[in-house]
């Protein structure tokens, strides 16, 4: 069973898991040693080069707060509907101390959760 992706902390696992299920084989990990893997939970910058990817990946737009009342930060994937297609609008969302653990987490979400241990 796959982890909750909402009470996940920052942090090296949380790191890893984001590699895995967002860059899968192109993970930075799977090519480098793993104090190489970028601070995805707790760098910004980091964070921000997952939203690119998972914004390609999934076709959605992204938004990020700083100071959102439900929590220090709030980032949210959207997926716009297609009535022709009959795709409903989808969304994936989280808050979170900090902004980067929060596009993490919602991240997780909009790709189908953190992989198995």
């Amino acid at each position: 069973m796959s982890p909750d992706v909402s009470q996940m902390p920052a942090g090296r696992d949380l790191d890893r898991a984001v590699a895995l299920a967002i860059f899968g084989t192109d993970a930075p990990h799977a090519i480098m040693p793993e104090w190489n893997l970028p601070p995805f939970s707790t760098d910004i910058e980091a964070a921000w080069e997952l939203t690119v990817r998972v914004r390609l990946r999934i076709a959605a737009y992204v938004q990020v707060e700083d100071g959102h009342p439900r929590g220090g930060a709030f980032a949210r994937f959207v997926r716009k509907g297609e009535a022709m297609v009959d795709r409903p609008t989808q969304t994936w969302e989280a808050a979170a101390e900090t902004a980067p653990l929060a596009i993490c987490r919602a991240a997780l979400q909009a790709v189908g959760g953190a992989p198995e241990p």
